[in-house]
């Protein structure tokens, strides 16, 4: 799999979930360096969060799908949870998922424990 074929994915899945009335997602490729990035904005009254989940290139080549869907359940997670960054701005880029895991910490399901 590669960026463009994992944007789609994204946005199929996208297509089958209901996301709350006050939450935005949105998916763009970055070519330098390759990678995804998921951008969540949820919109409550009088505050604004939000946060970018990012999928290296690394990670899509090495692990394709299931790389690209851990990082989608991680975005349904945040929005759920609202455990997101008040938006001052530009939102922030929360975690990078590479072929080692989570740079926050946070288990891939492919990487090793």
């Amino acid at each position: 799999m590669n960026v463009s074929q994992a944007k789609r994915h994204v946005e199929e899945a996208l297509n089958h979930t209901d996301l709350p009335a006050h939450a935005e997602l949105h998916v763009q490729t970055s070519q330098n360096p390759g990678r995804l990035v998921l951008t969540m904005i949820v919109r409550n009254p009088g505050v604004t969060t939000g946060g970018n989940f990012i999928v290296s290139e690394e990670a899509i080549q090495d692990y394709g799908a299931q790389a690209v869907e851990d990082a989608f359940q991680r975005v349904l997670t945040a929005i759920t949870n609202g455990n997101l960054l008040v938006l001052v701005g530009d939102p922030a880029d929360l975690a990078v998922l590479t072929s080692h895991g989570w740079s926050d910490g946070h288990p891939a399901p492919y990487a090793a424990h």
